[in-house]
């Protein structure tokens, strides 16, 4: 039988090196924090946003939002999304958490398994997280800018040496952790501050897990000031990302803070 060779063009190496993006709106950012701190209502003040709500949760906000069902639907607006790249400069997956519980169920109906540990050798596990990521890589592939929310909980960390010690960590299941976390740009955790109403920490420690992979952003800054509403928050975030983070939680009036964010 005479196999059919997919054609592809002639590889070729770069004949210059890449630009660093500059825009806001063209990078990815998982969120994780308390329950009712703000996540939503932060995300619904990037540009042009398209939530995905696979949970409650934006009941109360003028936003562009579809209630998803099951993974068959999530992944439904992903092919809408990439047939249609004009529409939608944002999508907030609302919660990352949800939203990976739906793939597992999608896949464990698929391989006819009550539960993932039931195939050996860790194929369940392996093939819903092939499943998971494989599905989020097409979505950060539209050229969006996507932000993931998740909650926080308390997870006992044992060290090599044997000690014991409690961390802060988004609610994801582990496989989703794995995959979301060292994917995106940015990953920040939402909490309380008795000076500034909230803060977003964006440099983790042996407490909090956090962090960031943008080498000319966010430069000097460990945790962002997010005041006590949804605007301070995207304004001070947006100052942050520009190097122009002062003492002050936002822009001095009459003044707006240059947003530097892709628009059409």
């Amino acid at each position: 039988m005479k196999l059919e060779t997919t054609k592809r063009s002639a590889l070729a190496f770069p004949a210059k090196k890449s630009i660093p993006r500059q825009d806001l709106g063209e990078f990815s950012i998982l969120i994780f924090g308390r329950e009712k701190i703000g996540k939503t209502s932060f995300a619904a003040e990037f540009e042009d946003a398209l939530f995905l709500m696979c949970e409650p949760g934006g009941r109360d906000l003028e936003i562009y939002q579809k209630e998803v069902v099951d993974w068959k639907e999530f992944k439904g607006y992903v092919e809408l999304l990439e047939q249609d790249r004009s529409s939608f400069r944002t999508v907030v997956v609302d919660t990352a958490d949800r939203c990976f519980k739906m793939c597992e169920e999608y896949m464990l109906k698929k391989m006819v398994i009550q539960h993932a540990s039931d195939e050996d050798y860790g194929k369940g596990w392996s093939m819903i997280r092939d499943e998971f990521a494989s599905v989020v890589l097409r979505l950060l592939k539209t050229e969006r800018g996507v932000i993931f929310t998740s909650h926080a909980m308390e997870r006992e960390i044992k060290a090599r040496d044997g000690r014991k010690y409690d961390r802060v960590v988004p609610t994801m299941p582990k496989q989703a952790r794995e995959i979301l976390e060292p994917i995106v740009d940015i990953w920040g955790y939402m909490e309380y501050d008795p000076q500034e109403g909230r803060t977003l920490r964006l440099r983790g420690d042996s407490q909090v897990a956090c962090g960031h992979r943008l080498q000319n952003h966010f430069i000097g800054v460990e945790a962002v000031p997010m005041g006590k509403t949804a605007k301070q928050a995207y304004e001070n975030f947006v100052r942050a990302f520009n190097n122009d983070l002062t003492d002050k939680p936002s822009a001095p009036a009459g003044k707006e803070s240059k947003l530097i964010i892709r628009r059409k």
